[in-house]
């Protein structure tokens, strides 16, 4: 995405918007911008984290924007949270380093509470997935240990 032309940064972005785009997959920089509305993005993710956790929700709240069920992903290393990079803030090293529910740090942070009045089926973060003994998540376990 970065790096292109006017009329490139245009089509990508209306096909984006469209209901059945014919891009699958956007390697951005940052965020496309705000007001962005994708209706077809249902996956989000960091290849590190961005620089602070504000950053960090409004980018993961690209996916899922018509209430389709979506998945953010945040990869990284102990390098990547290192205290001495520009501009990393404490709220972002404190998440990546958080160990309990991912969802539930979230929305504290931002002065909210997890409901317990979730949606049907198992919404689990990564961490609670590991505790949790539904079908969805043990099949994701499996998964995870057949890549490692």
């Amino acid at each position: 995405y970065s790096n292109q032309d006017t009329e490139v940064l245009t089509c990508i972005i209306t096909d984006l918007q469209s209901v059945q785009p014919r891009f699958r997959l956007v390697f951005t920089t940052t965020v496309v911008g705000m007001g962005f509305d994708p209706p077809s993005v249902t996956q989000v993710i960091h290849c590190k984290p961005p620089r602070s956790l504000t950053n960090y929700l409004q980018e993961i709240g690209r996916a899922g924007r018509r209430g389709q069920m979506s998945t953010a992903t945040l990869y990284y290393t102990n390098m990547d949270l290192a205290k001495n990079l520009p501009g990393i803030q404490d709220d972002i090293l404190c998440y990546c380093r958080h160990k309990a529910c991912y969802r539930e740090c979230l929305l504290k942070i931002f002065g909210y509470k997890k409901s317990s009045n979730s949606p049907e089926g198992c919404l689990c973060c990564s961490f609670c997935s590991l505790q949790c003994r539904c079908e969805n998540c043990q099949l994701v376990r499996v998964v995870d240990e057949m890549n490692l």
